[in-house]
């Protein structure tokens, strides 16, 4: 997405109250300019809410600072915790613009109103507590802050850099047209063309025990991916993948040069 079409779009449309964006975009493995394009959003006085669930925890993502009204994020990602958590961050303006509602979401599980008053200025969960969930993110937002945010980020962009290092070694293309939009949490390359994908992805598991996805909706069949966010951004985990796609490509009559991926990918590491 490019912040001068944000921009364009805000001033064409003067009705427009809220603009929403995914930070990440896992399917395609490529990052938005969530920065840019939330201050372009403020400038034109609208409510920013930014999808980060596949990135806060693995890329830098400043809520305050770069004017994120509503800023989402899952615990299961880059978190590394249980799924089953929803995790907003919600500035000043947001509260203002749910309180001046007409109507007011009020007396349900998904009113932020009542969540505030109960949970932020009464210290009472408003709803039967998700004990173990708690437990779970509280203990992965501790080894995160243990390891240092900075250090956490660096660690994705190195294990991102030396994947996609890799992935090209093996003379295979990425997906995203530049890699300053490729994603620290997720790599996307295509497959040469007599191989499928389908195929290539159930072998790979089976025979390797390396599990990576493949492409859906309208990207289904064009590309798969690799993750690494979270406890999974490892180099040695990066290193067995990228053998394993080596060896899966040979198996199917698409050969590779053994190492190649690794020896691309070392200057990274």
């Amino acid at each position: 997405m490019e912040p001068a079409d944000v921009k364009r779009k805000l001033e064409e449309e003067k009705d427009i109250k809220a603009l929403t964006v995914v930070h990440c975009e896992t399917p395609a493995g490529i990052v938005n300019p969530i920065r840019e394009i939330c201050k372009i959003g403020k400038e034109h006085g609208v409510i920013t809410i930014v999808d980060a669930v596949a990135s806060l925890g693995g890329i830098d993502v400043r809520p305050d600072e770069w004017g994120i009204d509503l800023c989402i994020t899952g615990s299961q990602k880059c978190l590394s915790s249980t799924p089953g958590l929803t995790i907003i961050s919600v500035s000043e303006e947001a509260w203002e613009v749910m309180e001046k509602r007409k109507k007011p979401i009020r007396n349900s599980y998904l009113s932020l109103l009542d969540w505030r008053e109960a949970w932020i200025r009464n210290k009472r969960f408003p709803h039967t507590p998700l004990v173990a969930e708690i437990y779970g993110i509280n203990q992965a937002a501790t080894e995160i802050l243990e390891e240092g945010l900075q250090n956490v980020f660096d660690r994705h962009a190195k294990v991102a850099k030396a994947t996609r290092n890799g992935i090209e070694g093996m003379g295979l293309k990425l997906w995203p047209k530049k890699k300053e939009i490729a994603s620290n949490t997720v790599t996307t390359f295509k497959l040469p063309e007599e191989v499928d994908d389908v195929e290539f992805i159930q072998r790979m598991a089976d025979k390797y025990g390396v599990l990576i996805g493949g492409g859906f909706r309208e990207l289904k069949g064009k590309l798969v991916r690799i993750g690494h966010m979270g406890y999974n951004a490892t180099l040695p985990n990066i290193v067995a993948t990228l053998v394993a796609i080596e060896k899966t490509l040979t198996d199917m009559g698409h050969p590779v040069k053994f190492g190649s991926s690794i020896n691309a990918a070392l200057p990274s590491l």
